[in-house]
């Protein structure tokens, strides 16, 4: 998943709750998202993919190219050399961060438009309304004789 692909409102719950939580593991995440069991570990796999480079001697990811890291981790094989292996838990990339935030200021500015529109507009009409009737139509009487 690159930084281009539109995300859901489930991956910015699941972005949030690894940004609180992290480093978290993945049986936790199963555990906060378990109405949506069926796509989770879909979705993380989707969040964790990222762009990676090609050389001469293996491969080696793009920083910042997916929204969550999969962290490692060293242990120590049988043989006694120490070697990496994937932990199964999960932290926010800076690009992960950067998602998170223009949603929640998203959602700040979507809101703030709702209040606006559903609570300053009727407020302003009704003053506007009380000012008609109790200031400039007795005036207008005064002026006319009425």
């Amino acid at each position: 998943m690159s930084s281009d692909v539109t995300l859901q409102e489930i991956d910015y719950e699941l972005l949030e709750y690894i940004s609180e939580n992290q480093p978290v593991h993945i049986d936790k995440i199963k555990g906060r998202f378990s109405k949506v069991q069926e796509s989770i570990e879909y979705r993380i796999e989707a969040l964790s993919k990222g762009t990676v480079r090609k050389f001469a001697g293996g491969i080696s990811p793009v920083e910042n190219s997916s929204f969550i890291l999969h962290i490692w981790e060293e242990f120590m094989q049988d043989n006694g050399e120490i070697s990496i292996r994937q932990s199964n838990s999960y932290e926010l990339t800076g690009l992960g961060y950067q998602a998170l935030q223009d949603y929640n200021r998203t959602l700040k500015s979507k809101r703030k438009d709702v209040w606006l529109k559903n609570a300053w507009i009727p407020i302003l009409v009704s003053i506007a309304m009380y000012l008609l009737l109790n200031a400039v139509l007795p005036l207008l009487r005064c002026i006319l004789g009425l």
